[in-house]
């Protein structure tokens, strides 16, 4: 009976101890959210760039959830108190708020890429003041980078003030592209690395580049959240492997 007794007793202190084990193993295997917010314009590319980091790290420890949209609109998110993780805005201005906010650190911020803007549509122009009358897509120059750049070329050019009362606002770079790609609009100014994606509409003509501020793109890490794998994969969005992604999607790399 004592025999049977202290089996028992084993047996009883066994299931928990190895239950507890497996619960262990179980919680080291959850898998920490790293949250991307990015400018949509890098759409394509930051999920190539995400597959290739699970591919050259199959252990990682990583879900990766991403949220896309405008640059303007992704920094008030952030400013809000949105959990983000690391930051890639169209722009560098954005990004300059979020330092003023002391929600980066400068040192945790870099700038590996750019882009240019260009004219497309579906007719031929031969200067840039018979836009006036036509229908145009630029992005809304307050909150989407592209509709900055876009605003101040047709500001220098001297036409914005006449052809404002046509031109359809859109919410975001992608935004522009689709109302040009679906001849909604006459005319848009979209990213220079969109021409891979052109089916229906043409370049007009490509904007003259001293006519408005270089679109550099700025890339950071939130200062409150960061750890060693936020880190690692931030320094993969430096490498030759991410740079050689970027520029398969039409961006050029900065110097």
């Amino acid at each position: 009976m004592e025999k049977h007794l202290k089996k028992a007793l084993k047996k009883i202190i066994f299931i928990p101890i190895f239950m507890l084990m497996m619960n262990s193993l179980t919680m080291g295997q959850e898998k920490k959210d790293l949250i991307i917010s990015s400018a949509i314009s890098m759409k394509e590319a930051v999920g190539e760039i995400i597959q290739e980091y699970e591919k050259e790290n199959p252990k990682n420890n990583i879900n990766f959830l991403t949220n896309f949209g405008a640059s303007g609109s992704l920094r008030a998110q952030i400013e809000n108190g949105a959990p983000v993780d690391i930051v890639m805005f169209a722009d560098t201005k954005n990004m300059d708020k979020l330092e003023d906010l002391k929600i980066i650190d400068a040192k945790d911020r870099v700038q590996i890429i750019y882009n240019a803007i260009i004219l497309v549509g579906y007719k031929n122009l031969n200067k840039i003041e018979n836009l006036e009358g036509k229908k145009i897509s630029i992005g809304q120059p307050v909150l989407v980078p592209l509709g900055t750049y876009s605003k101040e070329y047709l500001d220098n050019m001297g036409i914005y003030n006449k052809i404002e009362k046509d031109i359809i606002f859109a919410k975001d770079a992608k935004s522009v592209f689709n109302y040009i790609e679906r001849e909604e609009v006459d005319y848009a100014i979209i990213y220079k690395s969109e021409l891979k994606n052109i089916k229906n509409s043409k370049i007009v003509f490509e904007v003259d580049d001293s006519k408005y501020t270089k679109p550099n793109y700025s890339f950071a890490m939130v200062k409150e959240r960061k750890d060693s794998e936020n880190e690692k994969f931030f320094l993969f969005l430096q490498s030759n492997t991410s740079k050689n992604i970027f520029k398969k999607y039409g961006f050029k790399i900065s110097e």
